[in-house]
C-alpha cells in the first residue's frame, strides 16, 4: 500500500457512504457511530470496507449543551464498545472498527 491515497468519508448517511464507495472511497468516518441511518452497517459489512465510529451526544444543533459527564473516559468508552459490538452484531469484522472518542463533539 506504499504510495496509495487512501479517501475516508465522513458522513452520517448510507446514500452519501454508498456513492462514495462507487466512486473508490476506501472507508467510512460515521460521526453517529452507525446511529443516525440504520442501513449504514448493513451496507458496510455487505462492502467489507473499515469503519470509524465516532462518539457525539446528541445531533450537530445541540450537542454543545449536553457536555457535562459524570466519568468522560467511562462514558465515552462504554459508548464507544456498545457501538463497535453493535456494528459486529451487524457483521462488520471487528478489525475493520477504529473508534473515536468525538472530542469537540459533545
Amino acid at each position: 500500500c506504499a504510495g496509495r491515497t487512501f479517501f475516508s468519508i465522513y458522513t452520517r448517511k448510507k446514500s452519501v457512504m454508498e456513492a462514495s464507495f462507487d466512486a473508490g472511497a476506501d472507508m467510512l468516518y460515521d460521526v453517529s457511530a452507525m446511529e443516525d441511518d440504520d442501513f449504514m452497517a448493513n451496507f458496510c459489512a455487505d462492502s467489507r470496507i473499515p469503519v470509524i465510529l465516532m462518539h457525539k451526544r446528541g445531533i450537530p444543533g445541540n450537542m454543545q449543551g449536553n457536555t457535562e459527564y459524570g466519568n468522560v473516559f467511562e462514558e465515552v468508552s462504554s459508548y464507544l464498545e456498545s457501538r463497535a459490538e453493535y456494528a459486529i452484531s451487524k457483521g462488520i469484522l471487528k478489525e475493520k472498527i477504529i473508534v473515536d472518542p468525538g472530542v469537540g463533539f459533545g
